[in-house]
């Protein structure tokens, strides 16, 4: 009889025990299935990307960012960036890119753009020289821009995977020049003392230097560089 006592006991435990496992387990899957949906459902920022699919875009919205002076000279700066949010069936996504840049020269009172439009991206803008070589204040000579203006790879957007092109204009802006097209890369800027600059750039089949004249904006050299896998010993 106390047999029959304990084994019922022991069924009913189990059973009751099984019962809080499952509503337990039940509750963490809702718990975790909340936080995924959520995450889903959430708008995901990132940088330095440009929807080209204009039917999923929702909203644009032009920023311009704060002015700083351009060392050496009393010409101001500021990025022209664009934002998008674009929606997909479980979400939405808000991509931010800078277009273009505004100047402002404090001598003369006028105002202007880096270039024509805004539909490229522009990756970088690297300023010449790119410290001050101890000089008691720097005088930027030039600027480097690494653009993207087509979409390369077909997945609808401008983004860093696309081919690129290096652009230069003078310190103050002017001057917007595209100097090489279709760059997979841009892999080092030095200002030499005769006011030339070396672009060092790699393409999907070689490394490059360029040498560019900055007052005529134009290549002097364009020297694909030799790279050995093996070496004999």
């Amino acid at each position: 009889m106390n047999s029959r006592k304990l084994f019922s006991f022991i069924r009913k435990f189990n059973i009751m025990l099984i019962f809080f496992v499952g509503i337990l387990s039940l509750g963490l899957l809702t718990i975790v299935a909340s936080f995924v949906l959520q995450e889903r459902m959430s708008t995901k920022h990132v940088n330095n990307v440009s929807n080209v699919a204009g039917e999923e875009v929702k909203k644009l919205k032009v920023e311009i960012g704060d002015f700083a002076r351009i060392e050496g000279s009393q010409v101001f700066r500021s990025p022209i960036s664009v934002k998008q949010e674009y929606s997909f069936s479980y979400g939405s996504k808000e991509a931010s890119s800078i277009r273009n840049y505004l100047f402002f020269n404090q001598e003369n009172k006028s105002t202007y753009w880096l270039k024509n439009g805004n539909d490229a991206l522009i990756l970088s803008a690297d300023y010449l020289p790119e410290s001050n070589y101890n000089w008691t204040q720097r005088t930027i000579v030039a600027f480097v821009y690494v653009i993207v203006e087509k979409d390369t790879n077909s997945d609808e957007r401008f983004t860093e995977n696309d081919l690129k092109n290096i652009a230069i204009s003078d310190a103050n802006g002017l001057r917007y020049k595209v100097i090489l097209k279709n760059v997979n890369r841009l892999n080092g800027l030095s200002l030499l003392e005769n006011g030339h600059i070396l672009i060092f750039y790699s393409t999907v089949s070689a490394v490059k230097v360029a040498e560019v004249d900055l007052q005529l904006q134009q290549i002097l050299s364009d020297v694909e560089m030799t790279i050995l896998n093996d070496r004999k010993k």
